[in-house]
């Protein structure tokens, strides 16, 4: 986010631990898919310590997640719709 929309991202002395809850919704839930309850007002807003977070971090992630889903939608619409599963 302090690269994406630094406006929005508060200054880390304000965040939160970064410790994970369990998930109530059950896709999240099983086979070991995580995801944080985002309830307003809890104190979470992530996984993950922020500590150690920089806009230049996030730019980093931000090109390798845009490179790998560029990747797969190029792989994607060159597939052979009537042979993606063997």
């Amino acid at each position: 986010m302090q690269h994406v929309a630094p406006d929005l991202v508060l200054p880390l002395s304000e965040a939160g631990s970064g410790a994970a809850g369990g998930s109530r919704s059950r896709p999240f839930a099983r086979d070991g898919v995580g995801a944080a309850e985002l309830a307003p007002g809890d104190g979470r807003h992530g996984v993950g310590n922020p500590a150690a977070a920089t806009p230049e971090k996030g730019k980093r992630y931000v090109e390798a997640v845009t490179e790998k889903v560029a990747t797969f939608l190029v792989d994607l619409a060159k597939a052979d719709t009537a042979k993606l599963y063997e």
